[in-house]
């Protein structure tokens, strides 16, 4: 039975012989003669083309392209067979996991060429003797002739694309070809696709040139068909049919027996193994680390050449193996062994799969740590690293190191030995090391992160410095497995474990003083002993400009000064190397420098039970820093705890009550700023209160003294220094300066006792007592101007303060708007030229306790006073009630009926005092004295409450106050300036209406004259055109002849019917000759014309009122031009400085207000008291600016 197998290429021919066993042509040695073989031999055409597209590009579905059977497969497997044309194909296999294939398969044949059964005939053979001498078992007895091509399409697939996918969309592309669908056929994007195609060609066609890329695969494609000729001639052979010999001879070798299908099949995954092997050591020597490393690169290549090494290997055992067991001469199990001593050797799939991947992790592990230092150069290896440290510029190179790429590896050992020692040979079974790859030993990958992060940190921050380079090396060092970091300098190694410091944690920032702030580092631990220093950076919060300091050591605390007070700062600092800089920290939450200074360091007075802290106020208060308070803190010497009391305001000095007698205290006083924040604690003072009060001044008092009225008790008038400044003075006692000042204004109207309140304050102050035989009286009388007393402090008073009182005039019996504006223009004076009064702690308003409503003028001057103070003053003003009893003074409800500014208490009344000084100067010997000590006692203890009261109150600054009586006295002078410009303004409005008036006059003499000129009719003459000419005597004035027809003409009219023969005229009266006629063509006519006449009388009259006229618009222009003036601009500056004092002020003046007035011209008519009339006169004359100035506002308003 004849047996067909490919030709795969091979140089067939009929009459060859072959050897099944090896499948081996045996070239040169035939059965028959040359002309024997060549006669009688069959030729039938054969003509058939297909094609097919595969998809696979396994070694089994190639087997099933070429048709090869399981035995050829077999030697082909076992390297027995040496293919060519396009049985190649069968060798050629995907260099990479990451290629689809697609092959287009083209197979054609031409025709069918046999022996005849006279070939096969013993006596038409030549050469028997072949049968016993040659090794042949088969003779080609057919052959069929054609063609194959096999056109091998590749393309790369991207790590975002699927292989499948892309598979697919070949296939489609190459299944074009055979239907002669060129590109300028197909669609943009299979256009692009099929750019991307590489083609390989394996084939039975002699090409002029192999296709390489898609297009020369169509267009050799369409050629094939003319490339075996055109009767078929450069066909090949495509399948041969052997017969076997021993069916013609006994003697002739013969085939035994085929290997097992399972050992075939066995062999076939051992080749697509190694075949995968092999791809994949491609895939790994292209990734990146590999191409960037030559080590790893080197170990890979390595190990795919001892794969192939191990292929032939095994490809030889087998070679040498398979014709045997065919032969007879061997069992199959001498091939099993083989395989046996594969599954033994390290070439176990296990192992490589094993290796494989390992090398895949490592490539992976490193590739994603040089992603992490993407910005780092690489330097592949040591000679280029020794170039880079070459560099002179460069005085560190700061190098990311893997120190085990180069490293020996066991298995690769092992398995270069065992292909060195033939021990393929062996039946020992191959273990594997157990060692870890370096990657895997523990805590080395947490150890690499972090040293990428770090080196990468470090880098960043460091790149740009000159003296510095960054790179990526791989030299061995056994020390540091895996990765490590050296440095070097100046080109030598000086430290193969470095570590550069990581990023610190964010500082401890302590505020120490207005311009210091304290930061304590705090390191991260990796790289801490590499640091030698810190640079600190700080920036103003929201600024952009960092400012740097560098520390010359490891510091533990550094303090970065030159800050500004009260001001937010950011802060962030960098550890300092050998090599350079850390990342900086992250930056701080702001802080603020503290507001102010310390205050300074406390003054004491101290008295038994009490001691007055004086300090001074901080040398430097911060931009936008407000003291609010400040905090006094007290403690007794042996105690630890400290107390503290807060002054509720910016003032400079405590009392602090309640202390023990003879007892040592320290105080330290702190600043408070509200949001800003507080100052340091001043330095401590120290003070111990005496045992017992000094004695009282008042007895002192009296003796310097002059006797003002002998009796029980005698008065005495208190001889202070006295000075004049504009307004009157009186100073008892030296200046201390380290003790407060309070100052108190008392405005009042006649009758409401503020000398007896006075004298009753110094009676007090001086320690005056019931049973003393003497009273002191202080006051003096001014009515007219401002008295000032001032009473120094003294260990000796009452008070640990010096007190200033300030007495407004009361005018004596001037009332109503007179009181009030020689009130405040007294009280203007005095506050802008007293120097030496920079502060008011109470503006008192003094009033009668059981007053149950208040005058016009008291409500006037209230008002009016408030007016020239500042809106800060307003929680000190108070009530002091004369005249009180224990009940709740009437005149309280009046006053806050009237809507009058005053501070309230914890009750929320209005805060008043209720004093009683009816028994100041009463007998303390009369039967009524006992009624008297009682009101003595009620008004002592009155005082002592209110100057409680007043210790504590905060001062207020006048600067406000003095920028609202700049602002009223400029408001004044404008006031003024207006008024005058509206007289002359009103002047100026009765000049305009006698001009409207004379100038209406002039109007109305002018309409009535306007018509001077007039139309009139007249009659003219005039010639009008005749259409017959008429005879005409100028002596007689007379026509002779008309019309006449005659035939005449200018220069003889003798022909004229009118003539007589003598030529004289019948006609005319005097018969005239004809020469004196004359032709006339025109007659005289008379037509009717209208025009203009002029009365010159209305006409005279009309231009005289004309004149007049515009000499009277000339002074009106004139009149409005002097009028307006300055007036704008005035009004617009009233406005304005309105506006700023209701800003500023604490009340509006009332004698501004139209409707104020007018409520105190009603009270002052209802009480109808002395004088009211007068009162509203001078009220009705302040309406009329109060209505001048709203009505200003009105307009200023409308205009915008």
């Amino acid at each position: 039975m004849a047996l067909a197998t490919p030709a795969l290429g091979r140089p067939f021919s009929l009459g060859m012989l072959y050897d099944c066993r090896s499948d081996a042509l045996i070239p040169g040695i035939t059965l028959w003669k040359r002309e024997a073989l060549e006669k009688d031999v069959s030729v039938q055409p054969q003509n058939n083309t297909s094609f097919e597209v595969l998809a696979s590009d396994t070694i089994s579905d190639k087997s099933s392209a070429l048709s090869l059977g399981l035995s050829l497969k077999a030697s082909f497997l076992f390297g027995l067979v040496e293919v060519g044309g396009s049985g190649k194909f069968l060798r050629d296999m995907k260099s990479s996991t990451k290629q689809a294939r697609v092959t287009l398969h083209y197979s054609r044949t031409t025709r069918f060429e046999q022996l005849s059964m006279n070939h096969l005939s013993m006596e038409n053979m030549s050469y028997h003797n072949v049968f016993s001498k040659v090794t042949a078992t088969h003779v080609v007895t057919g052959i069929l002739y054609g063609a194959q091509a096999f056109f091998i399409f590749d393309q790369e697939v991207s790590p975002v694309e699927s292989v499948q996918d892309v598979k697919g969309n070949l296939q489609a592309m190459i299944r074009r070809i055979p239907q002669g669908l060129g590109l300028d056929q197909a669609k943009s994007q299979e256009k692009r696709t099929a750019h991307t195609f590489s083609c390989q060609f394996h084939g039975d066609f002699a090409l002029e040139r192999n296709p390489v890329n898609y297009e020369d695969a169509i267009k050799i494609y369409g050629s094939l068909p003319q490339a075996l000729g055109s009767r078929g001639e450069k066909a090949v052979p495509v399948t041969v049919w052997l017969y076997p010999l021993n069916k013609l001879d006994s003697k002739a070798a013969q085939l035994v027996r085929e290997i097992r299908e399972t050992l075939v099949f066995r062999a076939e995954g051992v080749l697509e193994q190694m075949a995968e092997v092999d791809m994949l050591c491609n895939d790994l020597m292209r990734h990146p680390v590999a191409l960037t490393f030559p080590e790893v690169t080197r170990k890979i290549h390595q190990f795919g050449s001892h794969c192939q090494q191990f292929t032939l290997m095994l490809q030889k055992q087998l070679a040498q193996a398979l014709p045997s067991v065919r032969g007879g001469s061997l069992d199959e199990e001498a091939i099993e062994a083989i395989f046996t001593r594969k599954e033994q050797s390290p070439f176990r799939q296990i192992h490589i799969k094993d290796f494989l991947n390992r090398k895949q992790q490592e490539l992976d592990v490193i590739g994603s740590y040089l992603k992490g230092l993407a910005n780092v150069a690489v330097v592949p290896t040591e000679n280029e690293l020794r170039r880079v440290l070459a560099d002179q510029d460069a005085e560190y190179t700061v190098s990311f190191n893997f120190s085990s790429l180069g490293a020996s590896e066991q298995y690769l050992s092992d398995v270069a030995y065992w292909l060195q020692t033939n021990k393929y040979h062996s039946e020992e079974m191959y273990r594997a090391p157990n060692s870890l790859p370096w990657f895997q030993e523990k805590g080395l990958a947490r150890k690499a992160r972090q040293y990428v992060r770090e080196f990468q940190a470090f880098a960043a921050v460091n790149l740009c410095s000159r003296e510095m380079k960054f790179v990526v090396a791989s030299v061995a060092d056994a020390g540091s497995p895996g990765v490590s970091i050296h440095l070097y300098e100046g080109g030598d190694l000086v430290n193969a474990k470095f570590e550069p410091p990581a990023q610190p944690h964010v500082p401890l920032v302590t505020v120490e003083t207005t311009d210091t702030v304290a930061l304590t580092p705090q390191a991260a631990d990796f790289g801490k002993d590499s640091i030698e220093g810190y640079r600190v950076q700080y920036k103003p919060t929201g600024g952009d400009a960092w400012l740097c300091r560098n520390t010359e050591k490891k510091e533990a605390k550094i303090t970065i000064t030159g800050l500004k007070a009260n001001s937010r700062y950011q802060f962030r600092y960098s550890a300092v190397c050998r090599a350079g800089l850390s990342t900086p920290s992250e930056v701080t939450a702001p802080v603020r420098t503290l507001p102010t200074t310390p205050p300074g360091t406390p003054d004491i007075t101290a008295e038994p039970q009490a001691i007055t802290v004086f300090w001074g106020a901080p040398l430097l208060v911060g931009e936008g820093a407000t003291i609010s308070q400040y905090r006094v803190e007290y403690k007794e010497e042996s105690k630890g705890t400290w107390l503290q009391k807060r002054t509720g305001s910016n003032t400079n000095s405590c009392v602090i009550e309640g202390l023990s007698a003879s007892t040592k205290y320290r105080v330290r006083v702190t600043a408070e700023c509200g949001d800003s924040g507080e100052s340091r604690a001043s330095d401590e003072a120290q003070a111990v209160t005496p045992a017992d009060k000094p004695a009282k001044a008042a007895q002192q008092m009296v003796r310097a003294s002059t006797l003002l009225m002998a009796g029980h008790p005698s008065i005495y008038q208190i001889q202070p220094d006295y000075s004049q400044f504009g307004y009157h003075q009186y100073t008892l006692g030296k200046e201390n300066p380290r003790k407060m000042n309070k100052v108190i204004l008392l405005v009042g109207t006649p009758g409401s006792g503020k000398a007896t309140v006075i004298d009753g304050m110094a009676n007090y102050i001086f320690g005056v007592e019931w049973q003393d035989g003497f009273r002191l009286k202080l006051t003096h009388r001014h009515p007219s101007q401002v008295t000032v007393y001032k009473i120094h402090y003294d260990s000796a008073y009452e008070l640990t303060h010096s007190l200033t009182v300030i007495d407004t005039p009361t005018l004596g019996a001037t009332d109503g708007v007179g009181l009030v504006t020689r009130v405040t223009e007294a009280i203007h004076v005095f506050l802008t030229t007293a120097r030496d009064i920079g502060h008011i702690d109470a503006i008192c308003f003094v009033v009668r306790a059981p007053s149950a409503q208040l005058t016009a003028t008291q409500r006037l001057l209230f008002h009016s006073v408030c007016s020239m103070f500042g809106k800060d003053l307003k929680d000190n003003i108070m009530l002091l009630t004369t005249h009180a009893d224990g009940q709740k003074p009437p005149v309280v409800g009046a006053i806050k009926a009237h809507n009058i500014p005053c501070a309230v208490d914890s009750d929320g009344d209005l805060l008043h005092f209720k004093l009683n000084n009816s028994s100041l100067f009463a007998t303390n010997k009369s039967r009524t004295a006992p009624l008297s000590k009682l009101f003595w006692s009620i008004g002592k203890e009155s005082l002592a409450v209110f100057f409680r009261y007043l210790r504590t109150t905060e001062p207020k600054s006048l600067e406000l106050t003095q920028k609202v009586l700049k602002s009223r006295k400029e408001l004044d002078m404008e006031l003024q300036e207006l008024l005058s410009e509206l007289q002359v303004g009103l002047m100026k409005q009765e000049e305009m209406v006698e001009t409207q008036r004379l100038l209406q006059e002039a109007h109305a003499t002018i309409e009535a004259n306007q018509d001077y000129e007039y139309d009139e009719e007249t009659q003219e003459e005039t010639l009008v055109p005749l259409d017959e000419v008429l005879l005409n005597c100028p002596r007689c004035d007379h026509v002779c002849h008309f019309p006449c027809t005659c035939a005449i003409t200018d220069t003889d009219v003798s022909k004229c019917s009118a003539m007589d023969k003598k030529g004289f005229c019948t006609s005319c009266p005097n018969r005239c000759h004809s020469g004196a006629h004359f032709i006339q063509k025109f007659a005289t006519g008379y037509v009717r014309r209208t025009q203009r006449a002029t009365n010159w009388q209305k006409k005279e009259a009309y231009y005289r009122a004309r004149a007049e006229a515009e000499s009277l618009l000339e002074r009106q222009r004139i009149i409005e031009g002097c009028s307006m003036g300055g007036t704008p601009q005035l009004t617009h500056k009233c406005t304005q400085e309105l506006t700023l004092l209701r800003e500023l002020s604490l009340r509006p003046n009332p004698l501004l207000s139209t409707q104020h007035i007018e409520l105190l011209i009603e009270a002052e008519l209802e009480e109808a008291g002395t004088g009211h009339r007068e009162r509203v006169t001078a009220l009705i004359e302040a309406k009329r600016t109060a209505e001048m100035v709203e009505r200003n506002e009105t307009d200023a308003a409308e205009r915008h």
